[in-house]
This record gives C-alpha cells, sequence and structure tokens, in this order.
C-alpha cells in the first residue's frame, strides 16, 4: 500500500486538480440557455477548455467544423500529462485507449480514399491524434487507394484485424466490415494492454472501469446495429467490442436476438435495467447508459485513491462530457430545440 501511495500520491491530486475544472451544472444551464452557435462557444472559453477553442469563429465559415476536432484536443492533452506521470505498463493502457480515436481517423481516410477525396476535404473530420500517434499519416495519405492504405498498416497495431479484413474488402469492396475490424481491434489492444499490468489493485480497478465503458459501448452499437441499420442477431454479435464487465459472449447473443427495443432492454442484466425503464429511443438509450457509466466513474474517487482507477474514470468522465458538449452545440441554430434533460446525463449536471 505505501507503494501504491508514493506511486499515486502526486499524481491524484493533480488528477483530482483537473476534475475539479469540470463543467458544473450551472455551466450546463448557461450552455443550454444560448440559441446560437457563436454564444455558446464565447461562453465555453471563459471555462477549462478556452485554450483549446479559443480560434473557433475566427474563420465563420469553417467554425462549426473545427469545432469538435478541437475540443478533443482537452482530451488528448490530460491523456498525455497523466501518461507522463505512470510507469511503464498503466502508460501502455492510457495509450491503448487512444487507438479508438486512431481507428476513426483511419476509417475516415479510408472512406476518403474509397470516395476520390483528398486530406482537405475531410480534414475537420480527423481527430488531432498527431501528439500521440505513431503512425505514419503522411504516408498513408500517399496512397492510391484503400488497398495500399490498409497494407501500409499491417505493421501497425491494427495489423491482425486489417489482414484478415483485406480478402473480404477484395471480395466484397465494402468498407463497413473493416471499419468495424479496426474498432474492434482497438478494444482488443486496451485488453492486451490490461492483462500486462502487474499491479493485482490497478488491474483490477482498470478492468471495473474499462469493462463498465465496453459494456456501455456495446449496449449502444447493437441497438444501433440491430435498430438503425437492421443488421441480422449474428452479425451484430460478431461486431460487438471485447472486454464487457456485465455482458459477456452468451449475455451478448441474447441482446442481440432483441427484435424491439423494449425487448432489448428486457434482456439486458437488471443493474443496466434499472437505468434505462424511461428509455423510449435511441438517443435516450444512450444517455441512459452514459448515466449508468458515470455512476461508477464518480465512485472511483470514493475510498482509497492510491490506484490508477482514478486516472482512468477522469478520462472517460471527459469523454463523456466532451461528447455531451458537442450534442448540445449541435442544436444550437437550429429550430428544434430539446430540453437539457434529454442531452446531458443527470450525472454531469449533479453537485457532489
Amino acid at each position: 500500500m505505501l507503494g501504491l501511495a508514493f506511486k499515486y500520491s502526486y499524481l491524484n491530486a493533480k488528477v483530482r486538480t483537473i476534475y475539479s475544472q469540470r463543467l458544473k451544472e450551472s455551466d450546463w444551464r448557461v450552455l443550454s440557455h444560448f440559441g446560437d452557435q457563436v454564444s455558446f462557444v464565447q461562453y465555453l472559453k471563459t471555462t477549462y477548455y478556452s485554450r483549446w477553442i479559443n480560434t473557433i469563429f475566427q474563420d465563420a465559415k469553417r467554425g462549426s467544423e473545427t469545432f469538435e476536432r478541437q475540443i478533443y484536443s482537452s482530451l488528448f492533452n490530460d491523456y498525455l500529462k497523466i501518461a507522463r506521470n505512470l510507469k511503464p505498463a498503466p502508460k501502455r493502457l492510457l495509450m491503448s485507449m487512444l487507438s479508438r480515436y486512431e481507428a476513426e481517423n483511419i476509417k475516415t481516410l479510408l472512406r476518403a480514399k474509397k470516395g476520390g477525396l483528398s486530406q482537405k476535404a475531410v480534414w475537420h473530420l480527423l481527430y488531432p491524434v498527431e501528439s500521440f500517434s505513431r503512425i505514419n499519416w503522411e504516408e498513408l495519405w500517399k496512397s492510391k487507394d484503400v488497398k495500399e492504405t490498409m497494407e501500409k498498416l499491417l505493421d501497425t497495431c491494427f495489423g491482425p484485424a486489417l489482414a484478415h479484413a483485406l480478402p473480404q474488402f477484395e471480395a466484397q469492396a465494402r468498407l463497413f466490415p473493416v471499419e468495424m475490424a479496426l474498432e474492434i481491434q482497438s478494444y482488443r489492444c486496451i485488453l492486451d494492454a490490461l492483462l500486462a499490468i502487474s499491479c493485482k489493485k490497478d488491474r483490477q480497478m482498470a478492468k471495473n472501469l474499462i469493462g463498465a465503458f465496453v459494456d456501455t459501448k456495446n449496449v449502444c452499437h447493437v441497438a444501433r446495429l440491430r435498430f438503425l441499420y437492421r443488421l441480422s442477431t449474428e452479425e451484430s454479435l460478431n461486431y460487438t467490442y471485447p472486454g464487457g464487465l456485465m455482458l459477456n459472449l452468451k449475455r451478448l447473443h441474447n441482446v442481440c436476438r432483441a427484435t424491439s427495443l423494449q425487448e432489448f432492454i428486457d434482456s439486458l442484466p437488471v443493474q443496466l435495467k434499472e437505468e434505462l425503464h424511461e428509455t423510449q429511443d435511441l438517443l435516450g438509450l444512450k444517455i441512459s447508459m452514459e448515466q449508468w457509466l458515470l455512476k461508477r466513474l464518480k465512485k472511483a474517487f470514493l475510498g482509497l485513491p492510491f490506484h490508477i482507477g482514478v486516472e482512468i474514470a477522469w478520462l472517460f468522465y471527459k469523454e463523456l462530457e466532451i461528447e455531451a458538449v458537442i450534442r448540445l452545440f449541435g442544436t444550437k441554430g437550429t429550430k428544434h430545440r430539446i430540453e437539457i434533460q434529454k442531452l446531458i446525463p443527470k450525472a454531469l449536471l449533479k453537485e457532489e
């Protein structure tokens, strides 16, 4: 215990300081009041996001396009600040968590190659991963087509998945299986890094939090595949993410068999169903699952703090906060005003 206290005392204090700067209920209320994006961003510049979005709307034509890209820079900055103070194994875990964003950029790049679009045309859709990524993005953009791009990625962490997906793409010329292979591989990278952690306390805390995060992603993901894209039970199950806490393969199979949203919810573990009893649509499902996850993340800040769970909890918390900010930002300037409770999980609004 003394060793863990020595290892995490400084970092724990640092993360808790950052945590105290998160958006409060008053901030959310003010942000929800604005009817336009410019006012929304001007207020957001008074919060800890200011340094990341202070150039938004200097270019009026592209201000809203660059908002998402720039606000995620604040999350990546927190990842790197925390990772610098970790031992190799926990640091590897955090960096593997970032591979999800590399996967998203690869997906965007592949779509651009397939559609004949330039990097400039999709720049605003790319996450700013340059500060941590080991992938040679410049070289990828020089590729002449999708196949060559995939071949250049075979020696990266995404290589095993792409080697399997490449023949399928050549046979079907469909990107969706390739995209799903990239996403799933990013979660496998996280699991590999998790298993490499020797400290039992760190490994258990990380497993619980990451498992809850994966459960949240799987619930929203499977519901979208089944009820929005109308994929079959088998396809939906094949595209689930590994590493869940409550949703093992057998449970996921039952979930994927659901033919309606209510049946889908009824097939979930009781702990999840309790949070979803008022859910009526996919957006409500997403908000309710985020609420369930946020409650678990906040518990990581209670009790003895000397473990990697505090750091992971904050990074997932901030990711959810950013997603909520982007959702709220997207409603500005539209005719349809949505109540804040339908866009923001209550756990983000609640003051401790």
